[in-house]
């Protein structure tokens, strides 16, 4: 309780100056009815505020309505607290009767404590100022200030402008509430709201409950908010939203799963378009297709009711995100391989412009997986080797991939791509010294045997007559039906003829080899020709039924069957240059021994011949050539000079490669037998110190720049003998059933032996033979054919046809990606595709 400043001397109590107002002041003056009709004159005219009285006790003046000061008129007069004098409206404390004149009221005399003061006129008065009792309306001689000796106007004025300031000071004060509002309750309590105002319980509200939190309330406190929770209006405000929340979550988990699917669906429609290489138009008539078929999935595709999701636009979105998920995953796998190959092709299409493609190999190292696959088509303005050079670094880079990793590029033999000098091949070794650059081994069987023909003019006359037979044949629709009809009735299966592609690899072979099974039905129709004054038919029937013509055709069908062979078996996807030397071998050692013993189809062809005559029950005649010589003496000079010519050409284009010879050492077939330990530790010394010197050897390029090594030496030498002790133990092969259900060991294949040993369960093999880890790796993916890119330009030419030239280069690169890869549908990763496309804002 605040300590109260002592009285004056001639001071009195505040009861005592009440009680002789109770006696001496007429009741009907302080009466309320009065004070409603007729405005009571302010004690203080500065201070006449019409504002709510505050309460007469200090201590509880913010808590409790205040009341009366005298109690015989508390239930007829507001509150009269001196101390709060220009807060209270018409609580004089001297009332005067019902006339209109003011006048004026002494100040009370109330002595109060600091705590209790307030700004006021009405000044502590001095016992010479005192108010006699008997006359309330007396005025002082000295209690007459300035102000009230001014005019009425100015008085005014100035009592507004002090009654306003006094509104400034004081309203701040009543709005301040008596605690802020903590952010933290948001969070601790989820139903809780706070519009900048009021907190209120945002549930209650919602179902318009019967509580105070529902309403709102400024009394920010802890205990106000945990009172409200277990209250019935909270409770059940509660109960009821978790029973609707349940529904909504229901709802919204069916809706997202509706939506899910109905992407899904139109992901599926637009991959089956793409692997199947059918045009994009018809996207949108497969659609209707599926919605009449009753697939409900892709009724909910116009959910939307204004998105059907069926223009070329969706398609583009759809294909974009298919194609997206493919590029993840080789750009992912990419990265994480120790060394990459990449084979590169530039070619025309359709419409006249020039495209390069760029495939790539690479490890999967998690399963110790050789991978080649496609990795981009891009638009090239002209065929430069600088140009080509150039887009090869961009595509890089665009996948990340530092020109340090590529140690294989794979090329035809232009001299743009495999000049050393001024070529890819030359530009690539000025940036990285250690890539092996391989031109295509196919591409060099097909020169090969095409170039052996040259200067030898019945070998060519033998070519030519494979494609004037195609030429008169296919070329005519009545000629061919003539034809399929007499093989018909002469009971020969009919074998399609074959026209002779100078860039197709394969196409010579398969020319000869349908001429030769359609031999006696060609025989006979072009006699029947022959006999109608056909000058072609007569020209064909003649070569057709000779000797020397037909033999010629079985040599180059006995030879083009053991290079095509080879061929075939490189073009394989994961082929290795390990694999190389022994078929070669094998295609040299066939080929010469044709020099004196003929090939089974030749050897056929005469056997027939010398026994009857006839070949095909055709009858053949041995016609003297030009300058008298006999048909079998021909045959074999002519056969001596090709085979001459032809092997020659191929150990031209088949250099014994010091560097490609050594990777034999990763070939199980060439190990040392089983059992025989001292010769497998001396085996394979030259070959690894071979592979040494190029990878573990710092190099400089021509240019000055230093490029270190790939490989430890030391440690990799350390490795490298357990490692052939492990291989000879336990990865030199396996038992396999042939096709005739014999069991036979078969040798692991380079490729088959890496995942077998550090893939899947021996994944630690990565870490035990690191370095060998390395250099096998460094020896696999050097590319041994660029059949990949060839086969890439095949999906171009198939999908980018005459009424789709227009499709600009980035389409065609996702398209081909797609069509290219055919992963089974089953396979695809399509929700990673749908979660792309949704997260877009997507009407569906």
């Amino acid at each position: 309780m605040p300590k109260k400043r002592g009285r004056g001397r001639g001071q009195k109590t505040i009861s005592s100056f009440f009680q002789e107002r109770n006696h001496e002041t007429p009741a009907p003056a302080a009466d309320l009815t009065c004070a409603q009709e007729t405005p009571a004159p302010a004690a203080n005219p500065t201070h006449a505020q019409e504002t709510p009285a505050p309460a007469a006790n200090p201590t509880h003046a913010q808590e409790t309505p205040a009341p009366a000061t005298n109690p015989t008129h508390a239930q007829e007069t507001p509150a009269a607290n001196p101390t709060h004098a220009q807060e209270t409206p018409a609580a004089n404390l001297m009332m005067t009767s019902d006339h209109d004149e003011e006048t004026p009221s002494g100040a009370a005399d109330i002595t109060m404590t600091p705590e209790q003061e307030t700004p006021s006129d009405a000044a502590v008065l001095t016992p010479g100022q005192e108010t006699s009792a008997a006359d309330p309306t007396a005025i002082p001689a000295n209690s007459v200030s300035a102000e009230e000796q001014a005019p009425p106007q100015k008085r005014r004025k100035k009592k507004k402008k002090k009654e306003e300031k006094e509104e400034e000071k004081q309203e701040p004060k009543k709005q301040q509430p008596v605690k802020k509002f903590s952010k933290g309750w948001l969070d601790r309590f989820k139903w809780l709201a706070y519009d900048g105002t009021l907190m209120y319980c945002k549930w209650c509200r919602e179902q318009r409950r019967d509580s105070n939190l529902a309403t709102g309330t400024d009394n920010f406190r802890l205990s106000s908010l945990e009172r409200h929770l277990p209250t019935d209006a909270h409770t059940a405000s509660m109960a009821v939203r978790a029973k609707g929340q349940g529904k909504i979550v229901r709802g919204m988990q069916s809706a997202a799963l509706k939506r899910a699917k109905a992407v899904e669906a139109a992901l599926r429609t637009v991959y089956w378009t793409v692997t199947e290489e059918v045009a994009n138009r018809k996207y949108e008539s497969l659609l209707q297709l599926q919605r009449l078929q009753g697939v409900q999935a892709v009724k909910d595709l116009n959910a939307g009711r204004n998105a059907t999701h069926t223009s070329p636009t969706a398609f583009n979105d759809f294909l974009r995100c298919l194609n997206n998920v493919l590029e993840r995953k080789v750009t992912r796998e990419v990265r994480t391989s120790p060394f990459v190959a990449v084979g590169i092709d530039e070619s025309t299409d359709r419409s006249s412009e020039k495209h390069m493609v760029v495939v790539i190999r690479y490890v999967r190292v998690p399963t110790a997986e050789l991978v080649t696959t496609f990795l981009k088509c891009a638009k090239v303005e002209d065929g430069k080797a600088a140009t080509i050079y150039q887009k090869t670094l961009d595509i890089l880079q665009e996948y990340n991939i530092p020109l340090r990793k590529v140690l294989g590029l794979g090329m035809d033999g232009a001299a743009v791509m495999s000049s050393d000098l001024n070529g890819v091949t030359g530009l690539l070794h000025r940036d990285n010294p250690f890539t092996v650059a391989v031109h295509c081994v196919c591409h060099r069987l097909h020169l090969a045997a095409a170039q052996g023909t040259n200067g030898i003019p019945q070998m060519k006359s033998a070519s030519l007559l494979v494609d004037s037979i195609y030429n008169y044949i296919m070329r005519s629709p009545n000629r061919l039906a003539e034809f399929k009809t007499l093989a018909d009735v002469l009971g020969e299966d009919y074998i399609k003829l074959k026209h002779v592609f100078e860039i197709r690899w394969l196409s010579m072979g398969e020319a000869i080899d349908g001429v030769l099974r359609n031999h006696r039905a060609l025989a006979v129709y072009t006699e029947e020709k022959a006999a109608d004054g056909d000058p072609t038919a007569i020209g064909l029937h003649q070569q057709l039924t000779s000797y020397l013509p037909m033999a010629l055709l079985h040599l180059l069908g006995d030879v083009l069957d053991v290079t095509n062979h080879l061929s075939r078996l490189f073009q394989y996807r994961d082929i290795t240059f390990s694999s190389l030397s022994k078929e070669l071998t094998e295609c040299f050692n066939s080929l010469e021994a044709m020099r004196q013993v003929d090939g089974p189809k030749l050897e056929r062809f005469r056997v027939g011949v010398e026994q009857s005559g006839n070949f095909r029950d055709t009858p053949i005649e041995m016609r003297v050539g030009r300058g008298g010589r006999q048909p079998l003496e021909a045959l074999q000079d002519i056969r001596a000079a090709f085979l001459e010519r032809l092997l020659e050409n191929l150990h031209a284009r088949f250099p014994q490669v010091e560097l490609l010879e050594a990777m034999k050492i990763f070939d199980p077939a060439s190990y040392p037998a089983a059992g025989d330990n001292l010769a497998l530790v001396y085996w394979g010394r030259d070959e690894f110190n071979t592979l040494m010197d190029h990878y573990a050897q710092r190099k400089v390029t021509r240019d000055g720049n230093v490029c270190e090594k790939y490989i430890d030496q030391y440690a990799c030498e350390g490795q490298f003998g357990a490692f052939k002790q492990a291989v000879a133990a336990r990865f030199k092969g396996e038992e396999r059933v042939d096709e005739n259900g014999v069991a036979q060991f078969h040798y692991y294949r380079p490729n088959e032996l890496f995942k077998k040993m550090f893939g899947g369960a021996n994944a630690d093999y990565q870490q035990i033979f690191s370095e060998v880890f390395k250099l096998m790796c460094c020896c696999l993916v050097v590319m041994v054919s660029n059949a990949e890119a060839e086969r890439v330009f095949s999906c171009q030419n198939r999908i980018k046809t005459k009424t789709r030239t227009l499709l600009s280069i980035d389409q065609l690169d996702r398209l081909i990606r797609l069509s290219y890869a055919r992963i089974p549908m089953a396979d695809f990763d399509f929700a990673a595709a749908r979660e792309d496309y949704l997260l877009a804002p997507r009407r569906l």
